[in-house]
């Protein structure tokens, strides 16, 4: 409800915000930490995992696996998921509001874009879907079936110093750091194509 103000006799209403205008996209997520697991790669903000001694510290470290499963859950992360069976990619977390809004569009265009030196490539998935962690307020959203995934994750990843993608409205930027790098080409040589 708009507000009344008395300025200098002048009634004067304060400004609602305008909701037929479309959300302004949201800041790009740089992600600049790579864990690594058998067929998948996760990245992470350093940032998020806190001072050292801090309980999600250890997720920084080469004793990731002793990371409280908690510290991931809550921190924003793009999974890039390369298997026999699945190839894909998977965001989170969300709330509720959050996934709704992204799950919308998502499935409107079932696309997601990558930044390559010859311009942006679309990759339309076959299933999109999400998922809950522990807490209500935790979802995950899973895109799969992206054919072409190997060889277009390929071509975003040479002679750039980044990795880009874009879900929805939101832009992932990982930095391509050596230890990034290597991790991330672990996964495309054991990708099937």
């Amino acid at each position: 409800m708009a507000l009344l103000l008395l300025l200098a006799g002048t009634p004067l209403r304060a400004e609602e915000p305008d909701e037929s205008l479309p959300p302004e996209p949201p800041p790009p997520l740089v992600l600049d930490h790579v864990i690594e697991r058998v067929d998948r790669v996760e990245f992470y903000r350093a940032l998020d995992f806190g001072p050292p001694g801090s309980a999600c510290y250890p997720c920084l470290t080469p004793q990731h696996m002793k990371c409280p499963l908690l510290c991931y859950q809550q921190m924003p992360s793009l999974s890039l998921v390369c298997a026999a069976a699945v190839r894909g990619i998977s965001i989170g977390p969300f709330d509720r509001r959050a996934r709704g809004r992204l799950l919308e569009e998502l499935l409107a265009s079932d696309s997601v874009h990558f930044a390559t030196a010859a311009g942006e490539e679309s990759l339309t998935a076959s299933r999109i879907a999400s998922s809950t962690g522990t807490e209500d307020e935790h979802y995950a959203i899973d895109i799969e079936g992206l054919p072409g995934f190997k060889n277009t994750l390929v071509r975003a990843s040479t002679a750039t110093e980044q990795f880009t993608l874009k879900i929805g409205p939101q832009l992932y930027i990982v930095p391509l750091s050596p230890k990034v790098r290597d991790g991330f080409y672990r996964l495309l040589r054991q990708c099937p194509d």
